[in-house]
């Protein structure tokens, strides 16, 4: 997959007919701003509700220690994907090309079905994970998200 595979018009279209309403606004703000790499884990990590934004309404559960686990098994299937040759996609690479959606989809799919969730559940933090792809670049964001197991 190359640098030019995705255009902001195509991201903010799939966003904005795919992405759950819920999420949608924090999506696209991860589109259209020019936030850290370390600003989209925070935005991927609420997305997967491993960490939550203070706000009027008071926690009375136990303390949240989420440890990213969820975001971290996102980036890792992002990785597999725009990284490698692996056989897992290797025949939706070939099939369908490597459009924004193509991609979201492919990989939200295969983590609904390792978690068992619905796939528009990580449909949004899947597509912030690519878009922080689009805004660096491939190499450099395959580069800073290797997993420990490659």
């Amino acid at each position: 997959m190359s640098d030019e595979a995705f255009s902001a018009d195509d991201i903010a279209e799939y966003v904005s007919t795919n992405v759950p309403e819920m999420h949608r606004e924090l999506v696209l703000k991860a589109l259209h701003s020019s936030e850290s790499p370390a600003d989209f884990d925070e935005i991927g990590l609420t997305l997967t509700g491993e960490r939550t934004n203070a706000g009027f309404v008071f926690r009375t559960g136990g303390k949240q220690t989420g440890t990213g686990k969820f975001w971290q098994a996102i980036k890792d299937e992002v990785y597999s994907f725009i990284c490698t040759e692996s056989q897992e996609y290797r025949e939706i690479r070939l099939k369908t090309g490597n459009g924004f959606g193509i991609v979201v989809s492919a990989i939200a799919t295969q983590l609904a079905n390792v978690f068992s969730l619905g796939v528009g559940v990580v449909t949004g933090a899947v597509a912030v994970a690519l878009i922080l792809v689009y805004k660096i670049g491939k190499n450099a964001w395959c580069n800073t998200n290797k997993p420990a197991t490659v």
